[in-house]
């Protein structure tokens, strides 16, 4: 029950060893509403993303999900 309330009420508590740029982007990831969630163009653009991924892999993906989402409309 405390995990469930602990998901709902989006209080989390992380390890001692994850940095507060990771902190902060994965409380703007997991909000409980989608559309209060951080966008792909900012999550490729914050610092945590900057220090810690490969960005030209994200970006190649973030451009085929682009085409595949637009061409699945189109259909």
């Amino acid at each position: 029950q405390d995990t469930i309330r602990l998901i709902r009420t989006n209080e989390l508590s992380y390890p001692s060893t994850i940095s507060n740029n990771a902190r902060h982007i994965i409380s703007q990831l997991i909000r409980r509403n989608p559309l209060d969630r951080m966008p792909l163009n900012e999550v490729i653009k914050h610092e945590w993303i900057i220090e810690n991924a490969n960005i030209k892999s994200i970006d190649e993906n973030y451009e085929k999900v682009n085409k595949s989402t637009l061409n699945n409309h189109n259909t």
